[in-house]
């Protein structure tokens, strides 16, 4: 037999086999098994705040966020500055909202913002002290053992925000980037093939 075709015959046997191994990992309903389809990004983020008002204002005038829409209805809020989209929606009963504790209750710990530089991060410090309505929790430190260096806040809704500047974290964005920019294969979607497996 031709080099080729053998070759060519054994992929497509290892393409079988991992075919039927994922349908019977799916019929048998194992968790484990490949995802039939790869994600890509983050849509949105939709948080609840105690007062969409200063939460906006937080938002606009201190991060640099614009103004998508309103929903008087709710009444909310959307919100972009290019590469992130917050939805921040008010407590439906006002008076009754329950403060957010990080260990005890289920859903969102923190929302991280990456930041270009340590001077920003310093600078950012230096302006959310002077926010009405922001809690600082810490300021810039370093994270573990470093380089990076990180800060925690909760905006005036009561949402804890992270700020954080990592020196590799620019190359890892691109990396991420380059990796959803190709969309995936008909065979990565259907059958979640060896090639998904990174």
């Amino acid at each position: 037999m031709l080099p080729a075709m053998h070759a060519a015959l054994r992929l497509a046997r290892f393409t079988l086999l991992s075919t039927l191994t994922a349908i019977a990992a799916l019929a048998a309903g194992d968790a484990s098994a490949q995802p039939a389809v790869r994600l890509g990004g983050v849509d949105h983020i939709a948080l609840t705040v105690s007062n969409v008002n200063a939460s906006e204002a937080f938002f606009t005038r201190t991060l640099g966020f614009t103004v998508e829409r309103r929903d008087p209805e709710h009444p909310a809020v959307t919100l972009t500055n290019g590469h992130v989209v917050l939805m921040l929606y008010r407590v439906a009963d006002l008076g009754t909202e329950v403060p957010f504790d990080r260990k005890r209750n289920v859903g969102l710990h923190h929302l991280a913002f990456e930041i270009g530089s340590f001077e920003e991060l310093a600078t950012l410090y230096a302006q959310l002290e002077r926010v009405p309505g922001v809690v600082v929790e810490f300021p810039p430190e370093p994270l573990g053992a470093g380089p990076a260096k990180h800060m925690i806040i909760r905006e005036p809704g009561g949402n804890r925000l992270e700020f954080i500047h990592q020196p590799k974290s620019a190359a890892r964005l691109d990396a991420s980037k380059a990796r959803f920019a190709a969309p995936p294969s008909r065979h990565d979607l259907v059958l979640g093939s060896a090639a998904s497996q990174d």
